[in-house]
């Protein structure tokens, strides 16, 4: 450890006699992290990046598509794509996360692949249900 005009300074040597400064690695980290974290605002990130595409992924065998919304689902689904128990939106991905229990969250994707579905929130006395 080294001060130097009140700043704490550490060094690593490695067994070979390599010396690394570890906050000029860090700073350099934290300066890449940055730009990142610049590029991702100016170009635009989240659920509105997505509309137009469905990214496709797996999951214990199983493909799904993240959409960015319902109209992208049904494109999906019209064009055969894959079935709109396959396709997920933002919304129904928020809310089937709120679930703490993974065996619960299992089973709302089985259900919604296996009756071919969507997720929607459903509140007493409103119009509609979950389906």
């Amino acid at each position: 450890m080294m001060k130097k005009q009140g700043v704490t300074r550490y060094r690593v040597t490695s067994e070979k006699g390599i010396r690394m400064d570890i906050e000029r690695y860090v700073e350099a980290l934290s300066e890449e992290a940055q730009i990142m974290i610049e590029d991702t605002a100016s170009t635009g990130s989240g659920p509105a990046s997505l509309k137009g595409q469905a990214v496709e992924l797996w999951r214990c065998g199983q493909r799904f598509f993240l959409v960015a919304d319902e109209a992208d689902a049904r494109t999906v689904v019209g064009k055969g794509i894959g079935s709109r128990g396959e396709v997920w939106t933002p919304d129904e991905t928020e809310m089937v996360a709120r679930i703490t229990d993974q065996d619960a969250r299992d089973e709302v994707e089985r259900w919604k692949r296996l009756t071919n579905a969507s997720c929607r929130s459903f509140r007493s006395g409103s119009e509609g249900g979950a389906a």
